[in-house]
């Protein structure tokens, strides 16, 4: 396969084809290509951020993150990506607004529940955890263990609020 310098729609899905083989470092390539193409291609931003994290290399993820994020600012895929980069980036606070971001613009985005009961959690924040669990409880329809282990964060959450009082 060959990389098309004109085409930014197009390396981007090449760099997808990279990284779902493994090959990062090719992958990386092909994005940059692309955001040298079309630097306001927000989905080539999302994906590169996300390769950023999958090479170790969160502050750079960051930037692409928040790129997407200015370019698309109520895209509440944006918007929980963000979260999760800022996490990383171990920016817990920003990382709380972005996911609270993403449920203004869906209230209906489980995976941004889960994420923010899952910081809330860490930052023994329990009864705001404990509600952040039950709507993803609520709403989850994909894989059960994602549900399992709210439940058991949300038992947690019971038995620390309990040992409180």
């Amino acid at each position: 396969m060959k990389v098309q310098p004109q085409n930014a729609g197009a390396n981007n899905n090449m760099a997808n084809f990279y990284k779902a083989r493994g090959q990062l470092d090719s992958a990386l390539v092909a994005y940059q290509t692309a955001l040298k193409t079309d630097s306001t291609q927000v989905q080539a931003h999302f994906n590169i951020s996300d390769l950023y994290i999958k090479k170790g290399h969160p502050e750079n993820a960051l930037r692409h993150a928040e790129i997407a994020v200015q370019l698309q600012p109520t895209d509440p895929r944006l918007l929980w990506n963000l979260g999760l980069v800022l996490e990383s980036n171990q920016r817990f606070g920003d990382a709380e607004k972005a996911y609270l971001q993403t449920l203004v613009h869906d209230p209906e985005y489980a995976q941004a529940y889960f994420n923010l009961g899952n910081l809330l959690f860490e930052q023994e924040s329990y009864a705001r955890a404990k509600l952040a669990f039950q709507a993803f409880i609520e709403l989850w329809t994909e894989e059960s263990r994602f549900k399992d282990f709210a439940q058991d964060r949300l038992n947690q959450c019971n038995n620390k609020l309990a040992a409180q009082k």
